[in-house]
């Protein structure tokens, strides 16, 4: 028995089983944000840039053609009347040549017959007028045959055979009044001769008038005085410009207004006030344009379009200065305000989570003006209040 109880001490002793280490949870932080008091406003802040309010597009009104040549250049300063194109005149000078002659002719023709209506060679005078008439005539006639020959092998009547088919018809008239002339000679009524040669004149002048309108027509002048600042790349030297294609744009730089396009252009009303920023300096202007203020025939040219006048001087203001226009829409002041990222949003419920004893716990709010940035709060919150932030 004894030797049985002293091998028990020969057996290893039982280590004591340790109890798991315990983990503490993280613990977790919230970026909140404290609700407090304040003044919220709700603007647009529209970028655009200086133009001229009074500026003119010209162009070829009454004759288009081949454009000879362009006078200005961009930036150049014209006043009004100065000749800014031309086009190619191609015969014109010399039919003005032919009808100043022929107006000539015609008052000295009148003359003789004023001083020679009893005179026995009136009668051969008016017979020469006669037949060199008709010698004209048939000569056009002639000419007019051509160009039509040669219209049909070109494929299109040009120019050309538009004046001949006119001068031929006024030739006519012409041989009509000689003939008239030789017979009322013949009978005797030298004073009818006389009124006609005085129509004559008139026919004459009227016709050289109608030419150099034609003239001046191929002819571009400033309207008004200003400063050019485009000129259409389609209008190019030797190359044909239609009428009223616009050719050049004058503005005149003394007169500017503030343009702004895009978006936001349906939110401004006539008479609205604006502030004006320009380099940092702020100044006070009115809204006097707006897509919906235009006639309907402008719709399009000012489609997305604000204009706002300064209504103060601005110092070295130029075409093309580019300023901010803001525009105030809505203002609270000395209400709640968070920033916008702390309120959430499901379906028409508004939401945020309140920060209380270190619990993040969900509360309900209403909300008033809301801005990009900042949201004013109604209803739901306290001030001093933490809110977590998204």
């Amino acid at each position: 028995m004894a030797l049985a109880l002293s091998s028990c001490f020969l057996l290893p002793r039982e280590e004591e089983i340790l109890a798991p280490p315990l983990a503490e949870p993280p613990q977790i932080t919230y970026r909140t944000h404290a609700v407090a008091r304040g003044d919220l406003k709700d603007t647009i802040r529209a970028f655009g840039s200086f133009v001229s309010a009074s500026q003119s597009d010209v162009f070829f009104e009454r004759r288009g053609g081949r454009l000879r040549t362009i006078h200005a250049t961009i930036g150049d300063t014209v006043e009004a009347g100065q000749l800014l194109a031309e086009l190619y005149t191609e015969d014109l000078e010399a039919e003005i040549v032919q009808a100043e002659l022929n107006l000539e002719r015609a008052e000295l023709a009148l003359k003789r017959t004023q001083e020679q209506a009893d005179d026995r060679f009136t009668l051969e005078f008016a017979k020469a007028d006669r037949d060199l008439a008709v010698l004209r005539l048939e000569e056009l006639e002639a000419d007019l045959q051509r160009e039509l020959e040669l219209a049909e092998v070109t494929g299109g009547a040009g120019e050309a055979v538009r004046r001949l088919r006119q001068r031929v018809a006024e030739q006519r008239i012409a041989v009509r009044k000689a003939e008239l002339t030789v017979q009322r000679i013949e009978e005797g009524e030298n004073p009818v001769a006389v009124q006609m040669a005085r129509v004559d004149v008139e026919v004459a002048r009227v016709r050289l008038q109608r030419l150099l309108d034609q003239l001046d027509a191929t002819k571009l002048y400033a309207p008004i005085d200003g400063v050019v600042t485009w000129i259409n790349r389609q209008a190019r030297e030797g190359e044909n410009v239609p009428t009223f294609l616009d050719i050049i744009r004058i503005a005149d730089p003394t007169d500017l207004i503030f343009e702004y396009q895009g978006r936001d252009a349906n939110k401004f009303d006539v008479g609205m006030d604006c502030l004006i920023i320009i380099r940092d300096d702020e100044y006070r202007g009115t809204v006097v344009l707006t897509p919906r203020s235009v006639p309907f025939e402008q719709i399009e040219q000012y489609r997305d379009t604000v204009r706002i006048r300064v209504d103060e001087p601005v110092p070295e203001l130029r075409i093309g200065t580019s300023a901010t226009a803001e525009l105030l829409l809505a203002e609270r002041n000395d209400v709640l305000v968070l920033p916008s990222r702390a309120v959430q949003r499901y379906a028409t419920r508004r939401y945020v989570h309140v920060l209380a004893d270190g619990v993040r716990v969900e509360r309900d709010v209403e909300v008033g003006l809301e801005t990009a940035t900042e949201v004013e709060i109604v209803r739901g919150l306290d001030e001093g209040e933490e809110v977590v932030l998204r």
